[in-house]
């Protein structure tokens, strides 16, 4: 059984650069997966965004933070989402202990 979902966190400023994706993968045989990923904003060209990757690579740059601040309903459904992970998440352990 596979089930996967993903909800879109907007923030509250409506800029379409603050924008947070939340995964759900359910497998198989392998522990459910909970995955954040945050939209980046850097508006820099080929050659600039090519020296910044070289230069995070070597250690020379650090990734800035970028903020998202959900509405209330956002919130809710985040909160959905997460119950589900921790729902297949003990669905999970308990087919590993009827392994043991």
């Amino acid at each position: 059984m596979s089930k996967d979902e993903i909800i879109y966190i907007g923030c509250q400023c409506h800029s379409p650069y603050h924008i947070m994706k939340v995964g759900l993968w359910e497998w198989k045989d392998q522990p459910p997966e909970l995955l954040f990923e945050l939209q980046a904003d850097r508006h820099r060209g080929l050659w600039e965004r090519l020296k910044a990757a070289y230069r995070y690579v070597c250690g020379g740059e650090n990734l800035g933070w970028h903020d998202v601040m959900p509405n209330h309903e956002d919130v809710i459904n985040l909160r959905r989402v997460i119950d589900n992970y921790n729902e297949a998440y003990k669905i999970y352990e308990d087919k590993e202990k009827v392994k043991a």
